[in-house]
């Protein structure tokens, strides 16, 4: 089984990652954009919530406690993972 650990991999094999603000009166939330967090950070940074969330903070707020989820990629029409 392949490792999913570094932006590279996120991005070669098709997953998506949602950024979003934990705090209480914001809840803002957006979808990474892969290619400019790679390109900032180096592909083979690490996707992992504590190599991510110190570089990241909220656009709404500015706040620093943020969470991530990691999509698995999905084949066009379905609700299922590839």
């Amino acid at each position: 089984m392949k490792s999913i650990d570094t932006l590279g991999i996120l991005i070669d094999d098709g997953y998506r990652l949602a950024i979003y603000c934990e705090d209480q009166n914001c809840r803002h939330w957006v979808w990474a954009d892969l290619p400019a967090l790679a390109e900032r950070l180096g592909r083979d940074h690490g996707c992992l919530h504590d190599d991510l969330t110190p570089k990241l903070r909220c656009t709404k707020c500015g706040g620093r406690r943020i969470g991530i989820r990691l999509h698995p990629p999905h084949r066009p029409g379905t609700l299922w993972p590839r």
